[in-house]
């Protein structure tokens, strides 16, 4: 794999607008340098929405999910791999610190496997979570546009793989 130059994750809770932000960001790098990793639901929408209703309704357990959730990372890196720049919606990390804090039904060897997994993810595909420059911005005020420009400048726009 070749060294990447840049990786931008981009985290909120559902609906505050970070697919959004990501169509906003798109803009502004040459496209064919850029590598975007959906989450799930956006990847994989009819399995997504299906596993979600089946754990919701006992069906399905957690831990089915959250591997389902990796397999949709892992392919869309697999895919992106060669792309200068990343730009991933909510990090596979957040899979088991946000979605599985509250669910009690995975086993702690199911909750290490996913871990071990998500950390292999993030050596291969130079993801390593708390290593990164963090910026926050407040999208009470702002159109995703906004902070897009925002987010570009205080980063010092890498010109070189932008249009």
């Amino acid at each position: 794999m070749n060294k990447r130059s840049g990786i931008i994750i981009i985290s909120g809770s559902i609906g505050v607008g970070k697919t959004t932000t990501i169509q906003a960001l798109i803009e502004y790098f040459n496209k064919e340098n850029v590598g975007i990793i959906e989450e799930y639901i956006d990847y994989s929408p009819r399995i997504g929405k299906m596993l979600i209703s089946d754990v919701g309704n006992g069906i399905e357990r957690n831990y089915t999910l959250q591997k389902f959730i990796l397999q949709c990372y892992e392919e869309q890196l697999k895919n992106n791999k060669n792309k200068k720049v990343i730009i991933i919606e909510r990090h596979p990390r957040e899979a088991i610190e946000v979605f599985c804090e509250i669910d009690k039904t995975m086993t702690e060897k199911e909750r290490e496997e996913i871990t071990n997994k998500i950390y292999l993810i993030e050596k291969e595909y130079q993801l390593e979570y708390n290593k990164y420059n963090t910026y926050c911005i407040s999208t009470d005020y702002a159109t995703p546009n906004d902070y897009s420009k925002k987010y570009l400048y205080r980063m010092g726009k890498k010109r070189k793989y932008r249009k």
